[in-house]
């Protein structure tokens, strides 16, 4: 992990505890795929410490994943909107 990545990881947590569920498009049809994105990859990071879960959905054109806050997110989320 680098540093730079810590107040990415910070924002995305507040975005997520903002918005309840948090929707990352993976696939769209008819665009070109790419690497794994920042978001992406930080989103990653925040799921294997236990401060989110996520869920792959599937539409008939699509793939994303829709993430959500655990118990332990929202406690973390929480001190650092109480920081901010």
């Amino acid at each position: 992990m680098h540093e730079a990545s810590v107040p990415r990881m910070k924002e995305l947590l507040l975005k997520v505890a903002h918005a309840k569920t948090f929707d990352l498009a993976i696939w769209v049809e008819g665009t070109k795929q790419t690497d794994l994105n920042d978001a992406e990859e930080d989103l990653n990071m925040l799921e294997r410490a236990n401060l989110i879960k996520s869920q792959t959905r599937y539409t008939h054109r699509n793939v994303y994943r829709r993430y959500e806050l655990t118990q332990k997110g929202t406690e973390l989320s929480e001190k650092l909107a109480a920081e901010t």
